[in-house]
């Protein structure tokens, strides 16, 4: 998987949260969903915790269509997991 088909998922990934959320919340001051490499290694973050890398990939991969699972939808069971952690805190 390229950089530019990464960051295509993470954009739209992070379009999909602004467009649930109101207009003008500050809460979204920066992407919850970020793409971070080292020229070799490409990587999601979600809320700075990272979610994949391209080094070591643990999604399914189906030898069947000798292909990888699907990032995008990875990439939201992962955050979702975030997420769930999240609304356990009680402050």
């Amino acid at each position: 998987m390229d950089i530019q088909e990464v960051y295509k998922i993470v954009d739209e990934l992070n379009g999909l949260i602004v467009d649930q959320t109101e207009e003008g919340s500050s809460f979204l001051m920066g992407s919850m969903f970020t793409l971070i490499t080292n020229g070799d290694v490409i990587g999601v973050n979600f809320l700075d915790n990272q979610i994949w890398n391209s080094d070591d990939d643990e999604r399914e991969f189906f030898e069947n269509q000798n292909d990888w699972e699907p990032l995008k939808p990875f990439l939201i069971q992962e955050a979702n997991q975030i997420i769930n952690l999240i609304k356990k805190i009680e402050l």
